[in-house]
């Protein structure tokens, strides 16, 4: 909120991050008034949320979630440091030897979590590529990617050609469709596809697809970091910064 009152006071417009908490239409006219253009929704909200705070956003950018481990927490602490039983202080950048984050398991031993210096993550990793018709068609104008290591360059390729409309997920080149269970490190999600009730999701969101066991019924596909806009969006300030 501090960088808000400066960008307000300045006359900068800005992003309103995720870590606002952007969980109304009312809590985002707020922001709206406050110079925001673009605001980027909570990633545990839920699909018909997002489409209803999106119809109601007067023009703002709808940016979502769409690639790579959720980011759920943030703390002063160090968690990779701690865990070396290190001082934040003199940490010897141990996170550079977990260049993915190290996994916290349940009692059972079942992956549940993973922690990256004083960030608190999924253990599984969002996937809404397969979505992207719908996430278009309730107004998201900007899907956020997180970065990985790996088929960068091929995965851009395809994740670019597939909302340009140039292909289809079952057409891409085998060369860029490196797998995303190998690359994935993690159970795949689609959380934000998910509906307030419990009926049955539209057929627009079943993939034909289907995998083994109790995988999610996804591509063979992985994606980087890379704002990739799925629909033109508003004319955008030449002077703007990101905000929480």
């Amino acid at each position: 909120m501090g960088a808000v009152k400066l960008a307000r006071e300045h006359g900068i417009p800005f992003v309103a991050g995720a870590s606002l908490n952007i969980y109304n239409e009312a809590t985002l006219q707020l922001f709206q008034n406050l110079g925001a253009y673009r605001w980027v929704a909570p990633a545990e909200l839920a699909r018909d949320k997002v489409a209803d705070i999106a119809r109601l956003s007067d023009g703002l950018e709808t940016e979502i979630f769409a690639w790579g481990k959720i980011p759920l927490a943030y703390s002063s602490r160090c968690f990779t440091a701690r865990h070396y039983n290190l001082n934040k202080d003199s940490c010897e950048f141990r996170c550079l030897d977990h260049e993915h984050g190290l996994t916290m398991n349940t009692r059972e031993g079942q992956p549940f979590l993973t922690i990256n210096g004083i960030q608190t993550m999924s253990y599984g990793s969002q996937c809404l590529l397969p979505h992207h018709a719908d996430m278009a068609a309730i107004g998201v104008n900007i899907l956020r990617l997180s970065p990985q290591l790996t088929d960068m360059p091929r995965i851009i390729e395809l994740h670019r050609t597939v909302l340009d409309g140039q292909t289809t997920l079952d057409e891409a080149p085998a060369r860029t469709r490196p797998s995303i269970h190998r690359h994935a490190r993690g159970r795949l999600l689609a959380g934000q596809t998910r509906h307030r009730s419990r009926r049955s999701p539209p057929q627009s969101l079943r993939h034909q697809r289907r995998l083994k066991g109790n995988q999610m019924p996804l591509p063979d596909i992985t994606l980087p970091q890379w704002c990739a806009q799925i629909r033109s969006p508003p004319a955008r300030p030449a002077a703007a910064f990101r905000a929480g």
